[in-house]
C-alpha cells in the first residue's frame, strides 16, 4: 500500500512501516509495538488517575466559593503530575507539580483576597 501525503506528513509504503521523507527515517511500527510493555496495572492506575481528573475538574467547575475551586484545580494539578510521573516524565511532572500546583494556586488565592470569594449567583 502506498499512499502519499503532502507537506511534513508521513509516507505509508508498505503495511506497518512509516517512512518519513524529511529526516530520511524508517520506522517498523510491529517493532515499536513489541518495545511498549501493556501491563495491567498501568491501565489500572492510569484510569482511577483520569476518573479522578474529571471528578476535580467537574468539583472545581460546579464549587460556588472560589478557594474551594482553586483548591480542586490544585490537586487536579497534582494528580495530573502524578500520571506524568508514573508515566516516566519526571520533568513534566516536576514542572506541573511546582507551577500548576504551586505557582498558578498562591496566585489565584493572592487574586481572591483582593476580589469576592463567593459566586453571586
Amino acid at each position: 500500500m502506498y499512499r502519499r501525503r503532502t507537506g511534513w506528513q508521513p509516507e505509508v509504503y508498505r503495511e506497518g512501516t512509516l517512512y518519513l521523507e524529511s529526516v530520511h527515517l524508517e520506522l517498523s511500527l510491529s517493532a515499536l509495538y513489541r518495545r511498549v510493555k501493556f501491563d495491567t496495572r498501568n491501565k489500572k492506575m492510569s484510569t482511577i488517575c483520569l476518573i479522578l481528573l474529571l471528578v476535580m475538574g467537574a468539583l472545581a467547575l460546579e464549587a460556588k466559593d472560589l478557594v474551594n475551586a482553586v483548591i480542586f484545580l490544585g490537586v487536579f494539578s497534582l494528580i495530573s503530575a502524578l500520571l506524568f510521573f508514573y508515566f516516566h516524565a519526571p520533568d513534566v511532572a516536576l514542572t506541573e507539580a511546582a507551577v500548576g500546583a504551586g505557582v498558578s494556586t498562591v496566585i489565584f488565592i493572592w487574586v481572591i483576597r483582593k476580589t469576592e470569594r463567593q459566586d453571586r449567583s
